[in-house]
């Protein structure tokens, strides 16, 4: 890749080699800049650069701020006290496992999840992928509050974490009755997937398992989610329906 757009890179294999050629002064460090941005930040090129003489600022001014390519799959499950309790272990753990030696997501769960808790992991952490697991409606997804009593969160309060976290591609609400909600985060910009009935732990578990076993290793959603219903479906043929994927912007 690189080579198609800097003549006689064609043999560079790694981010290594370029930061030798700049450290031997044999590329600049703004064609660096425009290698990383072309092909994407290693942590290598940002750890020279930021030990370098060379500022980020600097940096910034010649191009763009260098990306942090690491994208986070965010899992956050909600089970409030005064609220009927969920068994999310087996959902979390088969999510887990599907994201084990997949270097392109790095996989982040947040138990006993409240809003201000979540708001705090993302402005940390560049999320792609925004996983919800717990009680849901129509309205509203349930959250716990300081004192794990049941917090609900409406649609305004998750288009203003979206508009916060432009990196978020996709989002799954993997409760009950979450259909409309993910058709207006879909709205919004961000491909999502609701759930049009009542949701039972097991269906949860099962659907989230087959779902991440194949986007974790192809990142294609429509398939991933074709994967999923699959899944479910091999439980009750008369559960076609109970998921639902919205493309963003529609």
């Amino acid at each position: 890749m690189i080579g198609e757009v800097y003549q006689g890179f064609d043999n560079i294999k790694s981010m290594n080699e370029i930061v030798e050629l700049m450290k031997n002064g044999k590329i600049s460090r703004e064609v660096v800049i425009n290698i990383i941005n072309i092909i994407g930040n290693e942590n290598t090129v940002g750890q020279y650069l930021r030990n370098s003489d060379m500022s980020l600022s600097k940096a910034v001014e010649i191009k763009k701020p260098l990306p942090n390519t690491q994208n986070y799959a965010i899992f956050a499950a909600a089970n409030p006290d005064d609220t009927a309790r969920l068994r999310l272990n087996r959902e979390l753990n088969a999510i887990e496992m599907a994201f084990k030696g997949r270097p392109a997501f790095v996989y982040k769960e947040q138990k006993d999840s409240n809003w201000d808790k979540l708001l705090h992991t993302l402005s940390e952490y560049p999320c792609a992928v925004l996983h919800f697991c717990g009680h849901s409606s129509e309205e509203t997804l349930v959250f716990e509050d300081e004192n794990n009593a049941a917090k609900p969160i409406e649609i305004g309060a998750i288009k203003a974490l979206l508009a916060a976290n432009k990196r978020i591609e996709l989002v799954v609400l993997n409760g009950c009755r979450s259909a409309d909600l993910a058709k207006q985060v879909a709205a919004a910009g961000v491909t999502a997937i609701g759930t049009t009935a009542d949701l039972p732990d097991e269906l949860g578990a099962t659907f989230s398992a087959a779902f991440y076993a194949y986007f974790a290793k192809n990142k294609d959603i429509p398939q991933a989610f074709s994967a999923g219903r699959s899944g479910v479906l091999g439980n009750d043929s008369g559960l076609k329906e109970l998921y639902v994927l919205y493309e963003r912007g529609t």
